[in-house]
């Protein structure tokens, strides 16, 4: 889990793979994204696009509010903090979210993040 010690950020289970930032749960149930599947399925204006993600500009609610969504495929690393397991980037990304936070800059909001194994070995970030 991604530690939000001495930040305003508190990440809750949410659904099978997927964490969300206490507060926004009845949100995204509303939005009708009660599941990994549901988010990633999740379509928008493709703003940025390299070979490891994607991120999607979303309009979600009523009235709809904007909304970003970058969903990485097969996008790991080894390091040397999880004894050189395999480890989705997502959590590097989020950890140095954390570590701005702590230092004052935490203008970012995330709303939730998830992480699921593929099929094969693959993984799928979003």
């Amino acid at each position: 889990m991604i530690d939000t010690t001495a930040t305003r950020y508190k990440f809750k289970s949410f659904a099978k793979d997927v964490h969300v930032m206490d507060g926004w749960q009845e949100f995204l149930q509303g939005c009708g994204l009660n599941s990994f599947e549901n988010f990633i399925s999740l379509k928008g204006e493709v703003v940025d696009r390299n070979s490891r993600s994607i991120v999607h500009r979303l309009k979600l609610g009523d009235p709809p509010g904007i909304f970003y969504l970058k969903c990485h495929r097969n996008y790991v690393r080894r390091k040397a903090s999880s004894f050189f397991r395999l480890e989705p980037m997502i959590y590097t990304e989020l950890e140095n979210m954390m570590h701005y936070a702590r230092a004052g800059f935490d203008a970012l909001d995330p709303v939730a993040w998830g992480w699921q194994k593929g099929k094969g070995g693959a993984t799928v970030l979003c």
